[in-house]
């Protein structure tokens, strides 16, 4: 893979190079004042991070990019991964986000501490890989700020209501955090031990399904799509007493539905979102005409615009399929809209970047004195945005 890259933007749309220079500059500048503030907003909620889960934080980065780069991905500055107390993400953020979320513009991530080591690497991954995707930048001349364009699949209109492909986007990422999981996870004596103790329980629970007839549609996603349990060990220790069959069964039919109440089984993420999109991708491979044999082809070609940033060839692949007009369509038909009538602007990255971005860019070179009251505001809210959970995304 290429050396990191010092900027983490693969590109600044609208700007010409020596306003892009500038530009670069600036955020370096910015995002080390930043980090070297007390950063007091997150107090209540930070933990420090072991020795352990550093150990894990790297190793689950060089897994997300060798991942990456096999989709054509630039290996990016490695992220800030603040550790939280457990529930900390969702009160720092006022309930928009649960357990993590990640900045893309100030490559930052915010998890919760968590019991399953195999959980907190999958969601670590899960906000790395969008970090990892292609990023850009939109530079407008009118208001002289930029705000986010794209983000792997995503893009963002300008007025910032809309983010096309958003659940595309979420659903490349499930994809990959499934990937890290059996090519890595499994592998790794880190984490091998508790994927292979959630193995031994979904044995169980599979000969649970078995005595009722056969195992339902439903419950095979759930086999399909568990990543851990709670309490593994005491689970196991139950499952291997002396107790008849029949009272394990039971115990364990009792076991999961007081677990999946309490939102404790660990999914693999975004299931309506990959449901969704498998219903795309096998629209696109029944209208080839043969040209795909298999939808791993299919899947390939968008997980390689999420990293690479092409778009191209995959919506020529769309609109022969498709037909004329159908890249549009689904960009729409995966979008996510916002709503500013019900939501603060304040709340979103997009809207935050189109208030405030532009008075830290303007006129930096003639007017150094100007330049240095502006630094200090954009400090200021952007220490409160973060402060207000308001600078995150999912």
């Amino acid at each position: 893979m290429k050396n990191k890259m010092e900027f983490p933007f693969n590109n600044i749309v609208g700007a010409d190079e020596e306003r892009k220079k500038e530009l670069k500059e600036n955020w370096h500048q910015e995002i080390e004042e930043l980090s070297k503030k007390n950063e007091s907003g997150f107090a209540e909620f930070k933990q420090q991070l072991t020795a352990e889960q550093r150990e894990d934080i790297g190793r689950i980065e060089g897994y997300v990019n060798e991942i990456a780069h096999r989709y054509g991905a630039e290996e990016k500055l490695a992220p800030e991964v603040i550790l939280f107390k457990p529930g900390g993400v969702n009160k720092a953020t006022k309930g928009r986000f649960d357990d993590g979320a990640c900045s893309q513009y100030r490559r930052r991530i915010i998890i919760d501490s968590h019991p399953s080591r195999v959980f907190f690497a999958t969601t670590l991954a899960h906000e790395m890989f969008h970090l990892a995707g292609y990023t850009s930048l939109r530079f407008s001349k009118e208001k002289n700020d930029m705000d986010l364009y794209r983000t792997g699949m995503a893009l963002e209109s300008k007025d910032g209501t809309t983010s096309y492909f958003k659940d595309v986007e979420e659903a490349l990422i499930a994809q990959a955090v499934s990937m890290l999981y059996d090519e890595y996870l499994r592998k790794d004596p880190r984490f091998a031990d508790e994927i292979a103790k959630t193995d031994f329980i979904k044995g169980w629970f599979r000969k649970l399904f078995e005595t009722d007839g056969g195992i339902s549609e439903k419950q095979k996603e759930f086999l399909d799509n568990t990543h851990s349990f709670p309490d593994v060990n005491s689970l196991i220790e139950n499952l291997n007493g002396d107790e008849s069959e029949d009272y394990k069964l039971g115990f364990l039919s009792g076991y999961v539905e007081e677990m999946l109440k309490k939102g404790d089984v660990v999914f693999r993420e975004r299931f309506q979102e990959r449901k969704k999109f498998d219903f795309l991708v096998d629209s696109i491979l029944e209208n080839s005409a043969g040209e795909y044999a298999d939808r791993q082809k299919i899947t390939e070609l968008f997980m390689r615009a999420h990293f690479s940033g092409r778009l191209l060839p995959l919506a020529r692949v769309i609109e022969k399929s498709l037909g004329k007009g159908s890249f549009r369509k689904v960009a729409e038909d995966f979008a996510e809209y916002w709503d500013f009538e019900k939501e603060n602007e304040a709340a979103t990255f997009k809207s935050f970047n189109e208030q405030d971005m532009g008075e830290l860019l303007a006129k930096r070179k003639a007017e150094a004195e100007e330049l240095e009251k502006r630094q200090k505001e954009k400090m200021e809210m952007l220490e409160k945005a973060e402060k207000d959970g308001k600078l995150f995304v999912k």
